[in-house]
């Protein structure tokens, strides 16, 4: 959540910290934070695997033609990437147990920033 980072970067400035921590709250899949996002929105969240599983053929079948006109959808770089991250977790441990510090909780984030995209999307 940026509202954590903007915090984080007050303490690492006040207790003049340095060093290289992980700032995360928990570890979720895409497929987790696609269906909280989806019941934020009002939607049905339904984020399925055999959902990802279609969207991943679908990308691999438009890769050729992107590539052939010389567009790039998503480099392969980061289709590597997006593959790695779902699989690996991480953990905030060491900056937790040196700072204690307590992040917002992942489903409130989540909340937050649909209510804030709602609230713009909303005539007034």
């Amino acid at each position: 959540d940026v509202r954590d980072l903007a915090q984080i970067a007050v303490l690492f400035h006040q207790r003049k910290m340095s060093g290289r921590y992980l700032v995360n709250e928990s570890n979720h899949s895409y497929q987790e934070a696609y269906q909280i996002i989806g019941h934020q929105l009002g939607l049905s969240g339904d984020f399925s695997k055999s959902s990802a599983i279609k969207i991943r053929i679908l990308a691999r079948l438009c890769w050729p033609f992107f590539t052939l006109f010389g567009l790039q959808l998503m480099p392969q770089f980061f289709m590597t990437r997006i593959r790695n991250i779902q699989k690996n977790s991480y953990s905030a441990k060491k900056f937790k147990d040196e700072t204690s510090y307590k992040f917002i909780p992942f489903e409130q984030s989540l909340r937050f920033a649909a209510d804030a995209f709602l609230k713009d999307r909303t005539p007034s």
